[in-house]
């Protein structure tokens, strides 16, 4: 009954006006909502873009310094190989001396027997 006398009292037209309005206003306001969405969206892609440039830029570093630090460890290596030399060498020279002062103490010891 109510609303048979609210649908006589109200033209059809104002009817129809009023129900387009009311769609227009919500396929306004979910175009707003998608376009604040789609700001986000860009928003956050710049923030990854510029996290993504600074980690490649950090990845750059590291590699540049793993670099150097395999060329330290090659040159500790060529050290430790002229280091290893020089120590035979100076072994080999100190036995060399030890076996001369060893003969010459026999030998000494071996005049003094036969004197």
């Amino acid at each position: 009954g109510r609303w048979r006398r609210v649908q006589l009292s109200v033209p059809f037209n104002d009817w129809l006006d009023f129900v387009a309005s009311v769609k227009e206003e919500r396929r306004r306001l979910r175009l707003e909502e998608t376009e604040a969405r789609a700001g986000a969206s860009d928003r956050e892609a710049g923030e990854f873009s510029t996290q993504a440039e600074r980690l490649v830029a950090e990845v750059s570093e590291l590699k540049t310094r793993a670099a150097d630090a395999e060329a330290a460890l090659e040159r500790a290596t060529m050290d430790v190989s002229a280091a290893t030399s020089r120590i035979s060498q100076l072994e080999a020279a100190k036995e060399e001396r030890d076996r001369k002062q060893t003969l010459e103490t026999e030998a000494g010891e071996n005049n003094i027997r036969y004197l």
